[in-house]
């Protein structure tokens, strides 16, 4: 078995306190972890302008997708209408003359 859910179990069986327990630690350890990379991060410039740039592709490309399922890229807002297929034109609602 694995020895971190051995040690999370313990003689006294498995609780919600010592799950909590377990997950409190790895947690901690992933904050320690983002906390040194991001200072590595910002202590060398070189690695800190490729993370920006990576930060400003994934940006762009979320803000720019297409969506392919519906006409609306939000769920909230739809600023364009829906595009309809008609065997007459190839898109009917596309702010043509269809």
């Amino acid at each position: 078995m694995n020895p971190v859910f051995l040690s999370a179990v313990g003689d006294t069986g498995l609780t919600m306190a010592s799950v909590l327990s377990t997950i409190t630690e790895v947690f901690t350890a992933a904050v320690g972890w983002v906390g040194t990379v991001a200072e590595t991060v910002a202590n060398n410039p070189l690695l800190l302008v490729g993370v920006v740039i990576g930060f400003i592709g994934t940006g762009i490309g979320l803000l720019s997708r297409e969506d392919t399922k519906s006409s609306c890229s939000s769920l909230l807002s739809c600023s364009r209408p829906p595009k309809i297929k008609d065997s007459r034109s190839a898109e009917v609602g596309s702010g043509g003359f269809g």
